[in-house]
């Protein structure tokens, strides 16, 4: 009886040691991303038309993306800082709400919205959290949400301008789906 009990009480001391282990690992792996942005397009940011900073585990968000987090900044240059990252890349992207109607969580922005992300040569750039994660990212209206002729989700202002605005299904609750029906 003696042995069952011991042996009980170790294989329960090693569960809580292993459990124990794993907790400071994942921890160890999650960190700060700092992102500072500029926008260049027409319009002020303010209150009315912040910038909404997206994080997402993947370069190019679709109609199934989840943003992974969301924060809004109201001062032009200001910063968003995402604390406790434990994903190990993330991308940032970047939308400017010209029309103050934009909320970041009701869906997908508005056809024609001002977007950018943190890139290189039109590439979104991979980031690590962490204490180097501190990004400068800048943007204007030259790029902005709507389906592209390529299926992308990003066009240029001449090609919103040249087709005709779609109307988002009822049912789309997506972040960056594509916008017709």
């Amino acid at each position: 009886m003696r042995k069952v009990i011991a042996i009980g009480a170790m294989v329960a001391g090693l569960a809580v040691a292993a459990s124990a282990a794993v907790i400071p690992v994942a921890l160890a792996r999650a960190g700060d991303v700092n992102v500072a942005v500029t926008y260049k397009g027409k319009g002020p940011v303010d209150e009315k038309h912040a910038i909404l900073v997206f994080l997402f585990d993947h370069p190019s968000p679709t109609a199934a993306s989840e943003p992974l987090a969301m924060q809004k900044i109201v001062k032009n240059g200001g910063s968003a800082t995402f604390t406790g990252v434990a994903t190990p890349t993330v991308y940032v992207t970047l939308v400017y709400d010209e029309k103050s109607s934009y909320d970041g969580r009701s869906g997908p922005p508005p056809p024609g919205t001002p977007i950018g992300s943190y890139q290189k040569d039109g590439k979104p750039l991979p980031v690590t959290p962490g204490p180097a994660a501190k990004l400068s990212a800048t943007f204007d209206d030259s790029q902005h949400h709507g389906p592209g002729n390529d299926g992308s989700h990003a066009q240029t202002r001449a090609a919103v301008v040249a087709q005709k605005a779609a109307t988002p299904s009822p049912s789309f609750h997506r972040i960056f789906g594509c916008c017709h029906a």
